[in-house]
């Protein structure tokens, strides 16, 4: 996952919670468990609560790397 851009072409670091849950396919309240069980790292920043880019690509990492092989089912021409 590259880093976003506002609309006018800046890089984003830090992505409030709605756009991570969104960058991630998941619920806000998915986002949220994620953060509380520490798989998600958030700072706050004057008040208002963000993700890191980084933090979403090691989530997502991370999963790529534990995930098995999809397997052929039976029966199946390859």
């Amino acid at each position: 996952m590259s880093a976003p851009r506002s609309p006018d072409g800046a890089l984003r670091l830090l992505l409030t919670p709605n756009e991570a849950a969104a960058a991630l396919a998941v619920s806000r309240s998915k986002l949220y468990r994620l953060m509380r069980s520490g798989r998600v790292q958030s700072v706050m920043l004057d008040g208002n609560r963000r993700i890191t880019v980084t933090s979403l690509e090691r989530l997502v990492e991370g999963l790529t790397a534990v995930t098995p092989p999809v397997q052929d089912e039976p029966g199946q021409a390859l």
